[in-house]
């Protein structure tokens, strides 16, 4: 009963962005009490961390899991022979990945009863979640920058003069029609090439998931910064950047996978997903200034129509995928379904992350506006806006700073 409560208010804490609104249960309160935790609004951004990281558990493990059967069942594709001893490595960095991440999320939530109880220690969490995700997200990106002839066995690449102006697409439909005497080497040249488009591939899908899961994380992250601390103006530009930011990102991922794999169903779920991050730049005046109720209500209802567009978007994808993948093996399908638990379980741990940073960062915004306070900054202005006044060409009907009494009324 009692682990069925603490997930059920975990779920439901996860879909929340006011997090100034989140009540913990009473055994969370006990521990926070012994962590002489005392401020109501570190209490419930501190149990929310902890529900996020419990819920990107799950989809984590599934990724670790899928590794360690696969290293049982098909060693000859986990250290292939073909392939140079740190081959073997660097091939396989992106599970590594995943295993190092899934640690860490493990690590810093501790264990839900007990007194290895993290959670409630939030610099040491937090420390370890910083570490993890950031080596997390360098380790896929290792391949990507090592070309193939280096960790490949007795490879020898063919001669070619390939050259950047090759990547039109009529250059490379004339380059399969092979000259008489020349069918050999230019088959050779063309397979070469195919090869390296297909680990570039490779390369990119296994990177997608830590790629996708940075602006989503930031955008999430932002908005659940602005409910816990609403007056906070960092968090909504910060909302305001990641929208289109996120957008961008699945728009570049979708032009490389719709041309391998596309067709109309995934390209308008990737309009879906790409539209409903701009809602907030759209409205952002809703996000920047101090909200009252009615505010709130009107966020509300932009982050349902957000919702909307999202849901249609990853259901338009996941059909796709099941009419897609259902032609193939088996493998595949569970492949694709790793990739996307993948991706889910990095967006919700990132989310945290990126809240740590955001709740540190305004913190630290507001010291220092307080020191501002502290002496005044008109001298400091009124000379810039001065010498903007005695530029030539500047209209001195038009005064360019704000008017000072008794200066620009003639007395």
């Amino acid at each position: 009963m009692i682990i069925t409560e603490l997930w059920t208010h975990s779920l439901q804490r996860c879909f929340m962005w006011r997090l100034n609104l989140i009540e913990p249960t009473s055994h969370e309160s006990k521990v926070l009490d012994e962590a002489d935790i005392q401020n109501p609004t570190l209490r419930s951004y501190i149990v929310w961390r902890r529900s996020q990281m419990l819920w990107s558990i799950l989809p984590l493990s599934s990724s670790v899991v899928t590794f360690f059967i696969d290293l049982i069942r098909n060693a000859e594709d986990i250290l292939n022979p073909k392939l140079k001893g740190w081959g073997n490595l660097l091939v396989n960095l992106s599970s590594i990945a995943n295993i190092i991440i899934f640690i860490s999320v493990v690590l810093a939530t501790g264990m839900p009863y007990g007194k290895c109880r993290v959670w409630s220690n939030w610099r040491l969490s937090s420390k370890i979640l910083r570490y993890g995700f950031i080596i997390s997200f360098i380790l896929p990106m290792i391949p990507a920058f090592i070309p193939l002839k280096y960790y490949v066995k007795d490879l020898t690449p063919p001669e070619s003069n390939f050259a950047f102006s090759d990547l039109d697409l009529s250059t490379l439909l004339m380059e399969m029609e092979f000259g008489e005497g020349d069918i050999t080497k230019q088959q050779e040249i063309v397979q070469w090439k195919y090869l390296q488009w297909k680990i570039g591939l490779s390369n990119f899908v296994k990177f997608l998931p830590a790629l996708f899961s940075f602006p989503a994380a930031l955008f999430g992250a932002s908005l659940r910064i602005k409910g816990l601390l609403p007056k906070s103006t960092l968090s909504s530009w910060m909302l305001t950047v990641a929208g289109p930011f996120l957008s961008l990102v699945i728009l570049a991922a979708a032009m490389l996978i719709i041309q391998f794999y596309g067709n109309g169903l995934l390209t308008f779920g990737v309009l879906f997903l790409a539209v409903g991050p701009w809602l907030n730049v759209f409205r952002r005046g809703l996000y920047v200034k101090a909200p009252d109720e009615e505010t709130r209500k009107s966020i509300d209802c932009n982050q349902k129509v957000s919702l909307v567009f999202k849901l249609g978007g990853w259901i338009l994808v996941i059909i796709w995928a099941i009419a897609d993948y259902m032609k193939g093996d088996i493998s595949e399908i569970l492949e694709f379904v790793k990739l996307i638990l993948e991706a889910w379980g990095r967006v919700l741990g990132s989310t945290v992350l990126f809240a740590d940073v955001l709740l540190r960062m305004t913190i630290t915004n507001w010291k220092e506006e307080m020191s501002l306070r502290s002496y005044s900054m008109d001298k400091f202005y009124q000379s810039i806006d001065a010498g903007i006044m005695n530029m030539k060409g500047v209209d001195d009907d038009v005064p360019i700073g704000p008017v000072i009494p008794g200066e620009c009324d003639g007395h």
